[in-house]
This record gives structure tokens, C-alpha cells and sequence, in this order.
């Protein structure tokens, strides 16, 4: 069979049946790569990188060949960097990346400081990537060496991103209603919720053995109550909440922080659904 006649043939099939030709003829990258996809199930947390010296807060990342895209969280930014390519090496995968696109969210110097750099080493670039079970090397043309370990479910994390938690004692005060609450956001590090009296919006950082929160400065929406004791006991959460470090953990039905040894805020859950 010469040239014209495959060419003829090939065109005499995409007319009768054109789907199954084209998937006959083009694969995915998920499809050609299935043993790539299956060691990219869930997220990576950056554990050390040559040009970053101090990782204040968790760096994400996971590789999504659906989307074409690496995608993660900087510390404070979601991101998303293209890739325009990828190759199977002997022992590693090659891949070129592209433009990156993130929110510009401002955080601290440092965590804003150290995304910035991590989104540096990863666009416009070309990455190898070596994965050993749990854990996974990236390193660019520049020789920057990424070491990443894979991000575990944490039942305490869970269970504190399933609720609201509301204010039931301040200071060791428990005999009045108060009326500030707040959910985790462990995606942005965030903790989003109401003071009593309006909203509010704060970064945190957690420790790794997860028993200590530091707080960033809080970010008030319009306040609603400006006297009274509501507007008095919005007030001394937010002072003591702003900046604030603290040690903490679930007791039973309770979330605690502590200063000190004492319980300065204890809170009490309710189900997102309420």
C-alpha cells in the first residue's frame, strides 16, 4: 500500500466513523502517563527548596495533567502554572512549563516573599521530576532542588474544617451569650467569620505538631454595633484574637486556646449545615 492510498483509506474512515478514528489516533496525556497520574493522586507539601530558607507556612502543590497545570497554594495565593509539555525519561518525567496566574493577596514579607519564589522556580521553566513514593524531587534548569513529601489526611483537621465554631467563653467568663464565631479555611489559612457585630477575615499560621496558632492582623467588614455590652464583647475578641499566639486543642465538643496554661477562648461547634 503506498502513501496515497493509506492517506485515501485514513480519509474514507474519518468520514464513516470520525470519534473512534481520532481517539484511535490521539491519546491524553492521563491516558499515555496513567502511571504518572496514579503517583500524582492528592497534594504535595513542600518540605525544603535550595533558594527558600525558613517555610513559615505550608507550600502546596499538585500536578494536574487534566487541566494541563501545576496548581497549588504559595502560603498566602492559590496558583495555577501552565504546562506546555511533558516527556517519560528513564527514571523521571520531563516537563516544560509555561505563564502562571495567582491572586495577589498580601500576607507577611516572608510568606508572600517565599511564594513568590517558589512560583519562580516552577514557570517558564523546564522541571524534572522524580517520585519515590511519598516523596517527590523537582529541579529546574537553574539546579534549584524542591523537595516534597505527600500531604496525609489529618483527622484533627478534618474535624476542625467540618464546623462553625462559636464563642462560648471569654477570659473564663461563660455566663453571657456571645455572639462571634468562625470556620477554618486550612486551603488559604484563613479563619472567616463574624465578631458579633460584623464580619472578619484572619490569616493564621499552625505549628507542625499542630498544638500552636499564631494570627496575622484581623480584617473587619462594617461592624454593625457601635455601644452596648454586644458591641463591648465583639471588641475584646477581636483584641484578643489579633496578633494573637496560642496553644490549643479539641477537648470532647470544644475548641480551646490557651495563654499561659489558662483557657483565654473556648468554643463550642456547630454544623455548617445549621
Amino acid at each position: 500500500m503506498n502513501c496515497v492510498t493509506s492517506i485515501l483509506l485514513f480519509i474514507v474512515v474519518l468520514m464513516v466513523n470520525p470519534f473512534s478514528t481520532y481517539a484511535q489516533f490521539y491519546k491524553s496525556w492521563e491516558e499515555q502517563y496513567p502511571g504518572f497520574v496514579a503517583q500524582n493522586k492528592g497534594k504535595w507539601i513542600l518540605k525544603t527548596a535550595t533558594n527558600i530558607n525558613t517555610i513559615s507556612r505550608p507550600i502546596e502543590v499538585g500536578i494536574d495533567l487534566e487541566r494541563k497545570s501545576i496548581v497549588g497554594y504559595g502560603g498566602c495565593n492559590p496558583f495555577q502554572i501552565n504546562i506546555l509539555s511533558i516527556k517519560k525519561e528513564k527514571g523521571y518525567y520531563r516537563l516544560y512549563t509555561g505563564r502562571d496566574a495567582y491572586t495577589e493577596n498580601y500576607c507577611t514579607e516572608n510568606i508572600n516573599r517565599n511564594e513568590n519564589q517558589m512560583i519562580h522556580n516552577l514557570h517558564h521553566n523546564r522541571l524534572k521530576i522524580v517520585i519515590d513514593g511519598e516523596e517527590m524531587m523537582i529541579m529546574n534548569r537553574k539546579k534549584v532542588i524542591m523537595k516534597f513529601g505527600k500531604q496525609k489526611e489529618n483527622p484533627l483537621i478534618n474535624f476542625m474544617s467540618r464546623y462553625y465554631w462559636k464563642l462560648i467563653q471569654m477570659e473564663g467568663n461563660s455566663s453571657v451569650v456571645y455572639h462571634s464565631y468562625f470556620a477554618f479555611d486550612f486551603e488559604k489559612y484563613q479563619l472567616v467569620g463574624d465578631t458579633g457585630c460584623g464580619s472578619f477575615e484572619i490569616d493564621f499560621e499552625v505549628s507542625p505538631e499542630l498544638d500552636e496558632l499564631t494570627f496575622g492582623k484581623i480584617r473587619l467588614g462594617k461592624q454593625q454595633c457601635d455601644v452596648g455590652a454586644k458591641a463591648e464583647r465583639s471588641q475584646c475578641f477581636v483584641d484578643i484574637i489579633n496578633g494573637g499566639e496560642f496553644s490549643f486543642d479539641v477537648a470532647e465538643q470544644t475548641l480551646n486556646f490557651y495563654k499561659d496554661d489558662k483557657i483565654v477562648l473556648m468554643f463550642g461547634f456547630i454544623p455548617k449545615e445549621y
